[in-house]
């Protein structure tokens, strides 16, 4: 008599495997993508009231750099919701920081914020594009996540509803854990060459 084999151990072990790859993480359903921690880079630029800014300044907190323009109507739909995610989480720890690439003053800016009513995001502008060159910037907008210790761990590029649960769980991760002063040379110790720059859609 031929003996009969199990397969149920065997399916329960599939079905589990299957399981734990199919499930996205609430980062990966919104579109991030994940790498180890990198040092960012060594950009500049500047702040409404013309100071020259960089991500060294916002060390200790959790980052949301969003690069953006006013001629780029998907920044323009998203940027109501960054204001949201500012505004509720900016006590804890956030600095949600949209960087416009405009090189014709801040005029447009400020008239998008007053007409979109955005009143918890400071004005920052990059007229000389050096985040688009140093970040490589294929598309607008693009976000980076960037840890309390200045590493980039995630970005998504297009649009995204940043008021979303799937968002606020991805932040509220994030604020959770805690500044590492160590880690702070970690970061790029200049700025390195720029290279061309490149095609970037709207």
């Amino acid at each position: 008599m031929r003996q009969q084999i199990n397969h149920l151990p065997i399916f329960i072990c599939t079905v589990l495997l299957s399981a734990v790859a199919w499930l996205p993480t609430q980062a990966q359903s919104m579109g991030f993508i994940y790498h180890e921690p990198t040092p960012v880079p060594h950009t500049l630029w500047f702040d409404e009231a013309g100071e020259v800014k960089s991500l060294q300044d916002y060390r200790g907190q959790v980052v949301l750099l969003n690069v953006w323009g006013t001629w780029c109507t998907p920044c323009l739909v998203e940027m109501p919701t960054l204001d949201k995610l500012q505004r509720k989480y900016g006590k804890h720890g956030l600095k949600v920081l949209p960087l416009a690439m405009d090189n014709d003053g801040l005029g447009k800016i400020r008239a998008f914020y007053r007409r979109a009513g955005i009143r918890h995001l400071d004005i920052h502008v990059d007229p000389d594009r050096m985040a688009v060159r140093l970040f490589e910037v294929r598309k607008m907008p693009t976000t980076y996540l960037i840890n309390r210790n200045g590493e980039m761990i995630a970005e998504l590029s297009g649009a995204a509803d940043w008021f979303s649960p799937e968002a606020q769980q991805v932040i509220q991760q994030e604020l959770q854990k805690s500044f590492t002063p160590e880690a702070t040379n970690q970061t790029s110790p200049a700025t390195p060459p720029v290279p061309p720059q490149p095609a970037i859609h709207y």
